[in-house]
């Protein structure tokens, strides 16, 4: 097998046998399996460093994506930790027909602690109710505005801060690779 390389000059080209140990110029990181040469130590790579640069820039933005879509019900999940809690019962299950689904969400009514009788609807729609009509629930709400609530074990979703973990895991890891290029 033979290969084309460039003399001293770059302009004298010429075949020479394929020695993958006598290749000048090349370190061993720069071989693959088989200690076979990844490229040639005389051609010009800058062209195919930008464009990994680019696809670090593409995988950095999208990890930032990531992050906000999991990171969108933060304010109800620092609700849920920081909140005046009381209990509650669920009243009813109001239903919403959309085009293409239905989404349910509970009622609920509690006493505040300064003995208010408030009804109120958590901020999110569900495709499906685990709660039903008349069952006991712990909520948290907003002292200044108790129609600002959360049902504990209704409004969270692990689904959401796991994506966001994996988003910034995505986008810590394009910029490091994007460093080491």
């Amino acid at each position: 097998m033979a290969r084309v390389t460039a003399g001293a000059t770059g302009t004298n080209r010429h075949l020479v046998a394929y020695r993958p140990h006598r290749v000048a110029g090349l370190r061993d990181h720069d071989r693959g399996p088989f200690n076979v040469p990844m490229f040639l130590a005389d051609e010009d790579h800058s062209r195919d460093i930008e464009d990994l640069a680019w696809v670090a820039v593409f995988m950095s933005v999208v990890g930032g994506f990531i992050v906000l879509v999991g990171l969108r019900n933060v304010g109800l999940w620092l609700l849920g930790l920081t909140g005046t809690r009381a209990e509650g019962v669920v009243e009813r299950i109001e239903v919403s027909n959309g085009p293409l689904e239905s989404t349910r969400r509970p009622v609920v009514s509690f006493t505040t602690r300064e003995g208010h009788r408030v009804t109120a609807r958590p901020a999110l729609y569900r495709k499906r109710c685990k709660l039903a009509t008349g069952q006991r629930v712990e909520v948290s709400y907003l002292g200044r505005n108790p129609q600002r609530m959360v049902i504990h074990g209704y409004d969270f979703r692990l689904r959401e801060p796991a994506t966001s973990v994996a988003g910034v895991l995505v986008t810590v890891g394009a910029i490091w690779w994007y460093l080491h290029l």
